[in-house]
Order: C-alpha cells, then sequence, then structure tokens
C-alpha cells in the first residue's frame, strides 16, 4: 500500500454534503472519494497542458483545424500501413 499523509482541510457544508452522499452511493469512504476528485483534477490539469503544448505545435505545423488535424493522422496511418506492407513483402 502506498505511504498516506493525514491532512485537515476546510469545505463548504454542501459540497461535504455531496461528496458523503456520493461516498454513501458508491459504498466507499469519504476519504476515497476524494481521493479520486484529487486524481481526476490533476489528470485534467495536466491534460490541459498538454492538449495547449499540442494546440502550439499544430499550428507550427498548419494545422488550423479538426478536420486538418484528422487528415494528418489518416494519411501517416496510411503511410504506417504502406511501410508495414513492404517490410512484410521482404
Amino acid at each position: 500500500m502506498s505511504r498516506m499523509k493525514k491532512i485537515t482541510m476546510t469545505i463548504p457544508l454542501y459540497l461535504h454534503k455531496q461528496l458523503q452522499a456520493q461516498a454513501y452511493v458508491e459504498h466507499r469512504s469519504l476519504s476515497a472519494v476524494i481521493q479520486d476528485a484529487a486524481r481526476f483534477y490533476l489528470n485534467f490539469k495536466e491534460w490541459k497542458i498538454i492538449q495547449q503544448e499540442m494546440a502550439v505545435k499544430g499550428r507550427r505545423l498548419g494545422l488550423r483545424s479538426e478536420t486538418s488535424v484528422n487528415r494528418l493522422v489518416h494519411e501517416f496511418r496510411l503511410a504506417e500501413k504502406i511501410l508495414e506492407d513492404e517490410v512484410m513483402e521482404l
């Protein structure tokens, strides 16, 4: 089991009630629900950072829309398939 750290935190009463209700519905501890919420928040923040970095790189490549990204992915997969087929022929 990973190491744990006890903490004290203050949250609004309405939020505590909602978290407690969710824990009850899921048959889990309040602590487990809050841990999941914290993990979700951190993963979401990391995803947003990656998304912003990729948007900058995409603009540098001339990708201005989701359609252009899809086209590039399709072209890449097609080229990958062609290379794979050529290797199989060897």
